[in-house]
């Protein structure tokens, strides 16, 4: 049995930057465009956040799994995990991350306004199943639980990892902002600045779940 986190079409995925400076993730850039691979999970560990990025520790919930045996158990995850929009099914677990930002302003003498300092701060919370019934189950499978759910998690906590790269790349370009002709002006730009980065690093996370699958059941001994 085969059993996908996610989708199970693995194509290649490029990150590439248009003539405007913006980043467009997909599987096929255009042509005479300077274009680099994307392999998320290959990288092994997120990224250190910048000096202006707070990672927050990831909030757990859980959702309720019964069955004494691999099949029973991922038709209970099936039934019972977080439906994925994406790959419109249920799926075995699911990250949900949030960048929130705060800013101090330097309002000069002439009305001018620039970023006096800053954070961006990374949210998720990931959604993972819990064996409620497991002391019904043979050994076997007992000592076999954890392995499955260190898989299902590596692939959520890829998911974080493109969540900080997209939270340094936030925290880079506010950075980059010159000073406008007022505060309300810079505010202004700092919102356009942080949902362009949103929406990017929205389709990174959409392109992780089109070639990142488990491409062999988590209840598969390494």
């Amino acid at each position: 049995m085969l059993l996908v986190v996610a989708s199970a079409a693995f194509g290649q995925v490029y990150k590439w930057v248009d003539d405007k400076g913006r980043v467009h993730y997909g599987e096929r850039p255009p042509p005479a465009v300077k274009a680099t691979t994307i392999k998320y999970q290959s990288r092994g560990v997120a990224p250190a956040p910048d000096a202006n990025v707070v990672v927050e520790p990831s909030g757990i919930k859980q959702y309720q799994v019964r069955g004494r045996t691999p099949h029973e158990l991922h038709a209970s995850m099936m039934e019972n995990g977080p439906f994925n929009e994406i790959v419109m099914r249920r799926v075995y677990a699911e990250i949900a991350w949030d960048y929130k930002w705060k800013f101090d302003y330097d309002e000069r003498d002439d009305g001018k306004c620039r970023i006096a300092k800053f954070s961006v701060t990374l949210v998720t919370t990931i959604t993972m199943p819990q064996w409620v019934d497991s002391e019904s189950a043979p050994p076997e499978m007992r000592a076999l639980w954890p392995s499955v759910v260190a898989k299902i998690r590596r692939h959520e906590d890829g998911h974080k990892a493109i969540g900080v790269e997209g939270a340094n790349v936030m925290a880079r370009r506010f950075a980059a902002l010159p000073v406008h002709e007022s505060c309300d002006a810079l505010s202004a730009a700092i919102q356009r600045e942080g949902d362009r980065v949103v929406s990017e690093y929205t389709i990174a996370q959409s392109a992780f779940d089109r070639t990142e699958a488990l491409k062999d059941s988590p209840f598969k001994s390494d």
